[in-house]
């Protein structure tokens, strides 16, 4: 996951060059490359987050890709709202952790609704 500007999330995969501790990003047509500490700070990277940071080795990567038939995400729980726990996760984790303002919105738009306005 990774903080594309204020409290707009999106999964994201790069290449982690973990030996020369590189980032390597060839998304939109576009490349992009820093250290680790430079880039996972610049998209806010959450590594302990929950469920929210996964590596694979390119083997993973390539099997997964098959099997699924696309590039991802594969497991970040934001992106999987089709799964039964997918609500609990972002109301109690990812919302008041993420976004906070997004989770002031809706329940305010929740107190509207009960109130009939």
């Amino acid at each position: 996951m990774r903080e594309i500007h204020d409290e707009w999330w999106g999964g994201h995969g790069f290449i982690l060059d973990k030996k020369n501790n590189i980032v390597h990003d060839y998304s939109n047509g576009k490349y992009k490359t820093g250290t680790k500490e430079e880039i996972y700070k610049e998209w806010n990277i959450q590594e302990d987050g929950n469920q929210m940071y996964f590596e694979y080795s390119m083997h993973e990567s390539v099997t997964k890709a098959y099997n699924e038939e696309t590039y991802g995400p594969w497991e970040l729980k934001f992106e999987q709202w089709m799964d039964d726990d997918h609500i609990d996760y972002m109301k109690s984790y990812f919302l008041p952790n993420f976004q906070p303002r997004l989770e002031k919105f809706h329940k305010e738009q929740d107190n509207k609704n009960k109130q009939g306005i």
